[in-house]
C-alpha cells in the first residue's frame, strides 16, 4: 500500500510503501472456570483487497469482523458462522479488433459472469488437560 510520496529538489519521487496483511485471522482467549466450563472469547476477521476499486489513492480493503463470548463444557464443540461472502465477477472475451466495432462488435464478444458464495464456519472444541500428579 502506498502510504506516502515525496518529491526532492531534482524532481525525483520517493514513494513510501507499507505492507498490509490480508486473509483470515482467528484469536481465541480461553478461561477455565468451575465445573470444567471454559469461557472462550473469540474474534474472527476476514480481510481482502477489493479488486473492483479503481481509486487513485491505492487499493481498498474489505474487512469483516465478528466477536463472540461462549461458555462451553470441556469436550463440547462450538460452531461459529456468519461471515458470508457473495462474490460476482464479470469477464468480457472478444475477437481482437472485430469486438471493438460499434453495433456489429457485439457479435464477436462474449460476456461471462462468475458467482460464488462463501460462508466461513469455525468449529472449536476446548479440552482441559490436567496434570495427573496434581489431582
Amino acid at each position: 500500500v502506498l502510504s506516502g510520496s515525496q518529491t526532492t529538489s531534482g524532481d525525483n519521487v520517493f514513494n513510501t510503501v507499507e505492507r498490509k496483511t490480508v486473509g483470515t485471522k482467528l484469536k481465541v482467549t480461553p478461561q477455565v472456570n468451575e465445573g470444567d466450563a471454559v469461557l472462550l472469547e473469540i474474534e474472527q476477521e476476514v480481510s481482502s483487497v477489493d479488486s473492483s476499486s479503481n481509486s487513485t489513492l491505492g487499493p481498498t480493503f474489505n474487512t469483516r469482523t465478528i466477536q463472540n463470548a461462549v461458555l462451553v463444557k470441556t469436550g463440547e464443540t462450538v460452531v461459529l458462522g456468519g461471515l458470508l461472502d457473495d462474490f460476482s465477477k464479470e469477464q468480457v472475451s472478444k475477437v481482437p479488433l472485430l469486438g471493438d466495432i460499434p453495433l456489429v462488435g457485439q457479435l464477436f464478444r462474449y460476456t461471462s459472469t462468475e458467482r460464488a458464495k462463501r460462508n466461513l464456519m469455525v468449529f472449536i472444541r476446548p479440552t482441559i488437560i490436567r496434570d495427573d500428579d496434581v489431582y
